[in-house]
């Protein structure tokens, strides 16, 4: 009779158990100590070990020469465990098994000595599936059972066990098993079974086993019978339904080489070989995840299950990409695959996002980006909109003077035109008008509306250690609320920070709108008497004349006009 590989390579002893050696150990000191408890929790994801351990267990205690960590699988009682019909190894599955009659006559069943062995073993697989009158039933027995009744419980969810049952056993907790171990273990069984199969396709098996062993097994007696006994990777993709490694890296390729005809011929033939686009773009999602780790480990063969050669494709390919493109990739094939499983599209958003791929300029470090930033934002503090030199990544010749489609009006030529009364050589004056964004910011930090009503007022002048500040008669209400003492002292503080010194503050009315922008590089304006631009600018905020929702943002996200348009005043 045939038998499949999970059952044929069964393990028969503690030493045959692979990738669980923590417990192993403790269960063979155990017995050699003479200190086998009465109930054991094994608990693990499916596959590991667990049912095979508590048969070697049950062995090794009922074997005619046990207690022993080394059964002998020659005498009867191990014979008939290793066959599932001993009288003393009792296996019960927990699932159809579960109610509280099944509990109460295990109950009674306790107190039957063992038919030929020294011990009753009772297996309950799954015994998460139980019920709670059912574990409740059994809690007595499972605390104080006859000497010879050993307990092995068995469950994949230990969380749903109750936290009494759980107290009164010793628990083990089952680790998956690596790829490296279930490498191993399929290349023995294929040397034994005479299969012809090469790493990789071992490395896919492995993989999509998932660190479960019978898993594995099972896939390879299925690759086996599918490849008539010798196993190539395109046997293996097949089989399991799985991207091919040649078509993952014909797309990269093609990705680094902007070759969009290629990337849809490829797509094209999977889709047509019954490839849906959520698996080739998760396939592709892992394999740029393995290009990410070949460019940041010297070791990949640590964190990528695959074979040499593969390995080795992989570090030729990743030098064709930065890790910000890879990021770039990953994120773009993402959002892919999330538009996937949204809509009805199929393959479509997969192919858009592949074609822009291959549209993708060479990205710039992101510290490079950061230090040109930060440039920028130096360069808007000293009143300097551009910066001196082009961005990275851009052409001297292609920076290009944005064309104003209506031209700045002319300052009129009137003596009507006022100035503020600290302009000129007072240096004070000069820095204050250069910081009074980084106060009036400073300001809303400490009280929002004292900061939006001061935005409203002018910088006029500096006399003496006075600092006068302007507001037109319609905010009137906005001049009373900042005359309060604790506003003053609120601004009073914000200067001082800045201005290293203390300063009085003073508000009072004026006719004219001064033109305090044009200290730092905004635009000019005439006074409140005659007609108005569409917006002004104070220091690179939005001021009174903004557009409601333009100024809104600015001062929701605390932003600054970067560029500043010059439009004709209204006649």
């Amino acid at each position: 009779m045939y038998l499949p590989f999970s059952r044929k390579y069964r393990p028969q002893g503690f030493d045959e158990i692979q990738g669980q050696e923590h417990i192993t150990t403790t269960l063979k000191n155990a017995i050699s100590m003479g200190r086998v408890g009465h109930a054991y929790l094994f608990s693990g994801s499916r596959g590991v070990g667990k049912t095979s351990t508590a048969r070697i267990f049950a062995k090794a205690l009922n074997c005619v020469k046990g207690p022993t960590i080394s059964p002998c699988g020659k005498c009867s009682p191990c014979e008939e465990i290793a066959k599932g019909i001993s009288m003393d190894v009792l296996e019960i599955d927990g699932a159809s098994n579960r109610g509280i009659d099944e509990i109460r006559n295990l109950r009674d069943n306790v107190k039957l000595k063992p038919a030929s062995g020294k011990y009753r073993v009772y297996i309950i697989d799954e015994v998460h599936m139980l019920t709670p009158e059912a574990f409740n039933a059994l809690l007595k027995t499972l605390e104080e059972p006859p000497e010879h009744v050993k307990f092995i419980f068995a469950t994949t969810r230990p969380q749903k066990i109750l936290p009494t049952i759980i107290s009164r056993c010793q628990r083990f907790d089952f680790k998956a098993m690596g790829a490296e171990t279930i490498v191993g273990s399929l290349k023995a069984i294929a040397q034994k079974e005479k299969i012809s199969l090469d790493d990789d396709a071992l490395c896919l098996i492995a993989k999509a086993a998932s660190g479960s062993m019978r898993d594995a097994e099972m896939l390879l007696d299925q690759a086996a019978s599918h490849s008539r006994g010798k196993i190539s990777v395109a046997d293996v993709t097949g089989m399991l339904g799985i991207m091919d490694y040649e078509a993952l890296f014909a797309i990269s390729r093609a990705v680094a080489e902007k070759d969009g005809p290629k990337v849809l011929e490829t797509i094209n033939a999977l889709t047509g070989s019954g490839r849906d686009a959520a698996t080739i773009a998760s396939g592709l999602i892992e394999h740029f995840r393995n290009l990410l780790v070949t460019l940041q480990t010297k070791d990949a063969r640590l964190y990528i299950t695959a074979g040499e050669s593969r390995l080795k494709e992989l570090e030729s390919l990743a030098a064709s990409f930065s890790m910000d493109q890879i990021f770039y990739i990953l994120y773009t094939l993402s959002h892919a695959l999330d538009n996937i499983s949204k809509t009805t599209l199929g393959r479509i958003p997969l192919e858009i996002a592949l074609l822009k791929l291959c549209r993708q300029e060479k990205m710039l470090p992101l510290s490079e980006v950061a230090e040109w930033i930060k440039k920028i934002e130096d360069s808007l503090a000293t009143g300097a909109m551009r910066p001196s030199q082009p961005l990275p990544g851009i052409k001297k010749a292609e920076v290009q003077e944005p064309k104003e489609a209506v031209q700045a009006a002319p300052r009129p030529q009137t003596d009507t035109v006022v100035k503020p009364a600290g302009e000129g050589d007072d240096p004070m004056f000069q820095r204050l008008v250069g910081i009074w964004p980084e106060v009036t910011r400073e300001v809303k930090n400490k009280k929002m509306s004292a900061g939006i009503y001061l935005e409203e007022g002018r910088l006029l002048s500096i006399k003496g250690r006075t600092v006068f500040i302007g507001f037109n008669k319609a905010n009137s209400l906005h001049k009373e609320a900042l005359e309060t003492k604790q506003n003053i002292e609120i601004i009073s503080n914000a200067l001082k920070a800045f201005m290293e010194q203390d300063l009085d503050i003073k508000f009072e009315f004026t006719e004219a709108q001064y033109d305090v922008a044009r200290e730092t590089g905004g635009p000019a304006y005439t006074p409140a008497t005659q007609s108005q631009p569409p917006y002004s600018t104070q220091g690179g905020h939005a001021a009174k004349k903004m557009e409601p929702i333009i100024r809104s943002a600015l001062d929701k996200f605390d932003g600054k006009v970067v560029r500043k348009y010059f439009v004709k005043e209204e006649e």
